[in-house]
């Protein structure tokens, strides 16, 4: 394991102390196996009553649970949790001057700024993977059956992937502000601004990654008529440049910042 990885590892052991993260994941899973049963027990109830075009639910309809859970995760879950860990990886550490911990470690500044957007990650995709085993498993426990298990584990992996701007630029905030709470807000405020303009224009919206959250359907189809490599490529090169811009101005900033 190389030393940047290892500190990726302590980065997120050190997260991990922070109780708030694992008592809002017990929460989060709680809620998502709940939801899932909720689900499962009103379309069965409807498809015995004969009832199963009521409000648009059907027993069929049941496939594309994991996938409601898996937009409300993106859109909302994971970017709060992105922006609470930025804050405490950087701002906070920088507040109370506990970062000065991690740069006597043998690894040089960029390692360590790697080591911390690295730690975020790796909770991201573990959060991801436990949700969508939970509806699996909680959704094979009510019906009796499991569907798309590959589809629904493909979906919540690549979900990781347009979080990495999230992480980029909430990191480069709270570098360059320095303070825990003042960090959050302007991250939640980028993030509001950019779906504003959004739905005001698509246009200049369409530059804009958090139109991204959908990444996987790409892959599935379900959004597009017709799969490109080259669409596949240029929603991927906008993820991964925009993650990059931001990543470097974050780095700029730890390594030029007096911390």
């Amino acid at each position: 394991m190389s030393l940047t990885m290892r500190s990726s590892v302590i980065e997120l052991r050190k997260l991990m102390h922070r109780k708030k993260y694992i008592v809002l994941c017990i929460i989060q899973m709680v809620i998502i196996a709940a939801f899932v049963l909720g689900m499962a027990a009103m379309a069965n109830f409807m498809s015995q009553q004969a009832m199963g075009g009521f409000m648009g639910l059907a027993f069929s309809d049941l496939p594309t649970i994991p996938y409601n859970v898996l937009t409300a995760l993106t859109s909302l879950t994971l970017p709060l949790y992105i922006f609470m860990m930025c804050s405490d990886s950087f701002a906070h550490e920088i507040e109370d001057g506990t970062i000065r911990c991690v740069f006597m470690r043998p690894i040089t500044r960029f390692k360590a700024y790697l080591s911390k957007i690295g730690a975020i990650w790796l909770f991201v995709i573990a959060n991801l993977l436990a949700s969508a085993l939970v509806c699996i498993i909680v959704g094979a426990a009510a019906t009796g059956s499991v569907r798309d298990t590959g589809g629904i584990l493909a979906a919540y992996l690549l979900s990781a992937v347009p979080m990495l701007p999230f992480i980029a630029m909430s990191s480069c905030i709270a570098i360059l502000v320095q303070n825990g709470t003042l960090s959050m807000f302007l991250s939640i405020i980028a993030c509001i601004v950019m779906f504003v303009v959004t739905l005001l224009s698509q246009t200049v919206g369409a530059i804009f990654y958090i139109n991204r959250l959908g990444y996987y359907r790409i892959f599935q189809g379900i959004s597009f008529d017709q799969i490109t490599v080259s669409h596949m490529a240029s929603e991927t090169l906008l993820l991964l440049s925009t993650s990059m811009l931001f990543g470097i101005a974050g780095l700029v900033l730890f390594e030029r910042k007096q911390i």
